[in-house]
């Protein structure tokens, strides 16, 4: 068993399926909640500490940066976190698109931004070298989101391992639909057209051929493609060190998902506050759920009192072991409730065992900085 208070193994946080396991937003609106939660407190807290307080944001496939209806996209929703920020904030944006990059530089220039350097038109992977020049040493959060397989794994790799700053964070979106689409044509005859090609992409997105075996292997699509990414993630986690988050994204609650976001991170504090983005993006999803949604009847308050009773039973049997820290125990604490509870739900599970004269830890100060110990 590691060290209680300061376990160096990185956390993999993939929220399970359970009998609470709740739909996901339409993917837009998830993706963009969490990023529009997780940035600002990201800005705040590693340029607190940055040389001349910088802080760097990239978007590599920023899109039009609005939709038609004038809500924000994640290049705007980047560029406005920037800007309410007291922190010096270098924001570069990518799109290769053209259409798109002119409707990006006018959705910025309508909000009222003017980036140095302006957004590029340009491949993500052509500019890589110069973003990350540009980046230096400084604490940098890439947001990559491409239509479909749009960054190979080694370039992930080089991004999070980039020299300098340890203080790199990545927020990828990892293709359902193209995995279920791609491994499908595996089952072709091997001259088919195209198909020698279009493995060799998941090949690259994958940093192998080992998810053909996990296709091969599963019991269906949906089950291959679970399969991929808890593979993916793995190996990006161990090749870059980091702790990693894996969030499906769906269209309605019985839809396959559309993709997965992958968030990695070598800092608890970027573990735990992306955990609280994620919850409070599912809660406001859930006020949105029609009357004819099989999910409409879920009441928030049974929601919350399920969560707080599955993490206070996670709590001891982790004290089985010894005293622990929350944070080094993320995942473990939240169990079943991980991805929707936060940590308000943990404080009151704590409460209840400290009251209880279940544990001698009274829940004061930063929820994940606490170190649980039983009461003697």
């Amino acid at each position: 068993m590691g060290d209680p208070v300061n376990d160096p193994t990185p956390v993999a946080v993939t929220p399970k399926r359970d009998d609470f396991h709740l739909a996901k937003q339409a993917p837009a609106v998830l993706k963009h909640g969490i990023i529009r939660r997780y940035v600002t407190p990201f800005i705040a807290k590693v340029g607190s500490t940055s040389e001349g307080n910088r802080v760097v944001l990239v978007d590599g496939f920023a899109g039009a940066g609005s939709y038609t209806d004038g809500t924000p996209g994640s290049a705007l929703l980047l560029a406005q976190a920037a800007r309410g920020s007291s922190r010096n904030v270098t924001l570069l944006l990518c799109e290769k698109n053209a259409s798109h990059h002119a409707a990006l530089l006018q959705a910025l220039a309508s909000d009222g931004h003017r980036l140095d350097p302006p957004p590029m038109h340009a491949t993500f992977e052509d500019v890589l070298p110069m973003v990350l020049e540009i980046a230096g040493e400084s604490p940098t959060f890439f947001f990559l989101d491409p239509y479909g397989l749009g960054i190979s794994f080694d370039d992930v790799v080089s991004i999070m391992n980039r020299g300098g700053s340890p203080k790199t964070e990545v927020c990828l979106n990892f293709s359902a639909n193209a995995v279920r689409r791609i491994g499908g044509r595996l089952k072709e005859p091997s001259d088919a057209t195209g198909r020698t090609k279009t493995l060799e992409g998941l090949d690259r997105a994958c940093g192998g051929t080992w998810w053909r075996q996990e296709w091969e292997n599963a019991d269906s699509p949906e089950d291959a493609s679970e399969r991929i990414v808890s593979g993916y993630a793995a190996r990006l986690s161990r090749a870059t060190s980091a702790s990693y988050w894996t969030i499906e994204a769906r269209k309605s609650p019985t839809r396959k998902p559309d993709y997965h976001l992958i968030f990695l991170t070598r800092h608890d504090d970027g573990v735990e506050l992306f955990g609280e983005a994620v919850s409070i993006s599912q809660a406001e999803w859930r006020k949105t759920i029609t009357p004819d949604d099989l999910l409409a009847d879920w009441d928030e308050e049974e929601l919350a009192n399920r969560w707080v009773k599955e993490i206070a039973a996670n709590v001891m049997i982790l004290l089985q072991s010894g005293p622990f820290l929350t944070g080094a125990k993320y995942a473990d604490v939240m169990g079943n409730a991980l991805g929707y509870a936060r940590g308000l739900h943990v404080r009151k599970a704590l409460k209840q065992l400290y009251d209880q004269r279940a544990i001698a830890t009274e829940p004061k100060g930063e929820v994940w900085k606490l170190l649980i110990r039983p009461r003697s």
